[in-house]
């Protein structure tokens, strides 16, 4: 199962990084109830979850970009463990994480803070990874991780398409694509009620298969169909500039219960980032600077570990001001740094060796059966 290395392009992992920590933001005013430096990062403060549409947006590109080649797209058991080697370790070590703090919560007076749906059902559905495709009540554990549940079953469609033939998979691909487009578009109350359509589909996870399904349609026109967009630079800094700043007025305007068009939206001015930013050599600069790359490398782990560590300052305590001390710049600074100091050591001593590992075993597991049927063989 050893590949030829894919380059891996700067730009959009320090783009990664940064949306990352525009989560981290809207987490902090949202949970913490405090906007410090509020004039700066309104936008994040504002809608910072609309930066997962982004995540999405990105992943479909980097997968499509990764698995969609005649030396590996029909290895779709051995496509798919990668994937589960490179997400469930820390997904699992946060959760228990989360599971044990949230324990903690009512005994350090923090009882409000505790999810309603922290219970066995949600435990077993986050331990599976498949907390929000439709079978949960609500949001449980480790928040973030809903958009990983969907991300790693759009994910096994996607893989499994890819392992058809080329025409089949487009074919498929374009389907699904136009009708959860069509039905997303005109779904409204009351078609949408808890976040199910016509009561069965799950809305998030139809969310990311546009966003993830876009970011496969850039593969496609970029590697399918030859547009090449680094012949006409100077465009593609004028629309990376555009359309970042569409993003950032998306983000500044939304306001925290958005409608569907605002989803469509972001999907859409997403997919215009990852499209042009990397052909422009004007952006490829300034964002592949190591410490922006460095922060597109840790955005899996800040991405994770952001919520736990909120409960952890919680269960500390702020002193005597409580809550309120939330609001200082310092106690901003103080939990931003702690987050990406954290991210920084999980990345090195979980993400990596972890995903190591398991591909390793998988490695050596194929090699035995490889191994036993020569020896039949040969019999």
């Amino acid at each position: 199962m050893v590949q030829p290395k894919i380059s891996r392009i700067h730009e959009l992992d320090a783009l990664r990084g940064i949306a990352a920590l525009g989560v981290v933001i809207w987490h902090y005013g949202a949970h913490f109830g405090a906007r410090p430096l509020e004039s700066l990062l309104f936008p994040f403060y504002n809608s910072g979850f609309l930066l997962v549409d982004f995540f999405f947006v990105l992943s479909g590109y980097v997968i499509a970009r990764s698995y969609w080649r005649a030396e590996r797209q029909y290895r779709f058991m051995g496509n798919l463990w990668t994937r589960i080697a490179r997400l469930y370790p820390l997904h699992l070590v946060t959760l228990l994480a989360t599971a044990l703090l949230i324990w903690f919560l009512p005994m350090a007076g923090k009882a409000a803070f505790a999810l309603a749906n922290a219970d066995l059902k949600h435990f077993m559905l986050n331990l599976f990874l498949i907390n929000n495709v439709g079978f949960q009540d609500g949001w449980s554990f480790n928040t973030p991780a809903w958009s990983i549940s969907t991300e790693l079953a759009v994910n096994v469609m996607f893989l499994a398409a890819i392992a058809l033939r080329k025409r089949t998979a487009l074919a498929l691909a374009a389907l699904s694509f136009f009708l959860l487009l069509l039905l997303f578009s005109f779904s409204n109350p009351p078609y949408i009620v808890a976040h199910r359509m016509l009561g069965i589909i799950d809305v998030n996870l139809v969310r990311c298969t546009l966003g993830f399904g876009s970011g496969v349609g850039i593969y496609l026109l970029l590697h399918h169909f030859r547009l090449d967009l680094a012949r006409h630079a100077i465009f593609s800094t004028v629309a990376s500039v555009a359309a970042l700043g569409g993003l950032a007025y998306i983000l500044a305007t939304t306001g925290a219960k958005p409608g569907i068009k605002a989803y469509l939206l972001s999907i859409a001015v997403s997919t215009a980032v990852v499209l042009f930013i990397p052909s422009s050599r004007l952006l490829r600069q300034i964002l592949s600077h190591k410490p922006l790359t460095y922060l597109g490398d840790i955005s899996y782990s800040v991405y994770l570990t952001h919520y736990p560590l909120q409960l952890v300052f919680l269960i500390l305590g702020t002193g005597a001001s409580g809550a309120r001390s939330f609001d200082s710049p310092l106690m901003f600074v103080l939990f931003i740094s702690v987050v990406l100091a954290v991210s920084g050591l999980t990345y090195r001593y979980l993400e990596l060796p972890s995903k190591d590992f398991l591909i390793d075993a998988w490695n050596r597991r194929k090699r035995r059966i490889q191994q036993v049927c020569g020896n039949k063989k040969d019999a």
